[in-house]
């Protein structure tokens, strides 16, 4: 059992390995232009530097579903791998490459299932017709789903304009979202006022060093009590004639 599930293990690892390894040489080259043309490389351009983001956004993600989709299903494959890719990056605000990791093999394996479907049953002469439209459709309800449901989960974050994810994180022990992100009130500064411990002191009480409140047993300096008890009271007003410092 421990070597059947070893094997399995490593034939998965093969297989992802098989997706990124002939798409090094592209890693390497958007690599050179990083480390050569950004603000901080060694000759920055601002010009040359707009190719950095298109290149790990668009065209390393697009590469790992094609070659991912070739590995299953051969150039047809290749081409369902890549339009369902090109639903996740773009719904993506990050390089999704594990997203095309998974979108890829996945559309080629449903072409594939989708033709074994249909073989046999298509007249001759409409073969690459039915090919085509089978491709299209399939295609077309791929990108909607990678856009819609495949992205949020690995693009790091729920949406909350989303109802699921509205429901998702609501009170109570189903919630799914940890408390630290969850949406509404329900904590100091939550309203959009300030956070308690930032509030301004009462009139006459300034606050502590560090802009912190100021204490209940904390009293401004040069009021009564601080200093010396010869000194002057708060508004001007002489202390009393017992208090007063002989000469």
């Amino acid at each position: 059992m421990a070597n059947e599930m070893k094997a399995k293990i490593q034939k998965l690892g093969g297989f992802l390995s098989g997706m990124v390894m002939p798409n090094i040489g592209a890693l390497i080259a958007w690599g050179i232009i990083t480390a050569l043309f950004i603000p901080t490389g060694y000759f920055p351009n601002e010009k040359l530097n707009e190719l950095v983001s298109p290149t790990l956004t668009y065209l390393i993600p697009i590469l790992f579903g094609y070659t991912g989709g070739y590995a299953v299903y051969g150039r047809r494959g290749a081409v369902a791998g890549t339009i369902a890719t090109i639903g996740v990056v773009i719904g993506a605000d990050v390089a999704m490459m594990i997203g095309g990791m998974i979108m890829g093999p996945l559309g080629a394996w449903l072409i594939k299932q989708v033709d074994k479907a249909l073989d046999g049953h298509v007249k001759p002469g409409l073969e690459m017709l039915v090919d085509n439209f089978s491709m299209g459709i399939l295609g077309a309800l791929m990108m909607i789903v990678g856009f819609m449901v495949v992205t949020p989960i690995f693009s790091g974050g729920p949406d909350y304009d989303d109802p699921v994810a509205a429901l998702l994180s609501g009170p109570g022990p189903a919630s799914l979202v940890p408390p630290r992100v969850r949406p509404g009130p329900g904590g100091p500064g939550a309203s959009g006022g300030p956070h308690p411990a930032r509030q301004a002191p009462p009139p006459g009480l300034p606050g502590p060093p560090g802009g912190g409140a100021a204490g209940p047993d904390q009293r401004p300096a040069g009021g009564p009590g601080a200093g010396d008890p010869g000194t002057a009271r708060a508004g001007g007003e002489p202390p009393p004639a017992d208090r007063q410092r002989l000469p």
